[in-house]
């Protein structure tokens, strides 16, 4: 028969520290899930944001939890723990071949990154002050781990075909544009950005006479301008 491989004792420690983590991380995660949908409520746009429901049930999940926990203590560490976790997930959803459990397990994979993110309070997820997001899509990953850097505008590129795409955004609540072509050619980090939400405008390292122009008609109040580092 086949026989599963004991954990280290000497890694009990570590394991017990990231059950900890990972309750923690729980926690916060499904508190951040129930303020957003709080604020989809506010926003008018409950109808559009349902998908946020699945969050919470599968934050409610006792048995996902404490699957989660049984793998991270059992001395696999919390990533390995939760890529495991959801792979297991997957692999079911793949055996039924059921549409809602395909994007369920998709659901669970963004979950299980935002809780590694959140577990490890991981540098990567940290972003400079007044920074602008690029990116090829949003989820709620980045609702739950990079809006906790507080970006003040986001570009994304024409591969952002999510239907949850404007939803997300309007949770966000940062001056936005889509559809950029060739975003990733023209854009790095370090550069400038100066993003008109309100008119689809993106400027990579302006002039500084572009940025007195969009200043002024920012003070204006005519247009919902901000600049950040992208």
């Amino acid at each position: 028969p086949a026989h599963t491989r004991a954990p280290d004792p000497s890694s009990g420690t570590n394991a017990s520290q990231d059950v900890r983590l990972l309750r923690g991380a729980f926690d916060v995660a499904e508190k951040a899930v129930e303020g957003l949908t709080v604020r989809a409520d506010v926003l008018g746009n409950g109808r559009d944001a349902a998908f946020l429901g699945t969050y919470v049930e599968i934050l409610s999940d006792m048995r996902f939890r404490e699957r989660a926990l049984e793998l991270a203590g059992g001395g696999l560490g919390v990533p390995q723990a939760l890529s495991r976790l959801a792979r297991e997930v997957t692999r079911t959803a793949a055996s039924i071949s059921d549409p809602f459990l395909a994007e369920r397990a998709r659901d669970v994979e963004d979950l299980c990154d935002a809780l590694v993110m959140l577990a490890a309070a991981d540098k990567r997820a940290e972003m400079p002050t007044k920074a602008v997001l690029i990116g090829d899509g949003l989820s709620v990953f980045d609702l739950l781990i990079t809006a906790r850097s507080s970006p003040v505008a986001v570009a994304l590129s024409e591969r952002a075909v999510n239907p949850r795409t404007h939803t997300l955004l309007e949770l966000l609540g940062v001056p936005a544009v889509t559809d950029v072509h060739g975003l990733y050619k023209w854009a790095s980090d370090g550069d400038i950005a100066l993003i008109d939400g309100d008119h689809g405008l993106l400027v990579l390292n302006p002039s500084k006479s572009e940025v007195a122009a969009v200043r002024q008609e920012k003070h204006e109040g005519k247009h919902r301008v901000l600049d950040g580092s992208a």
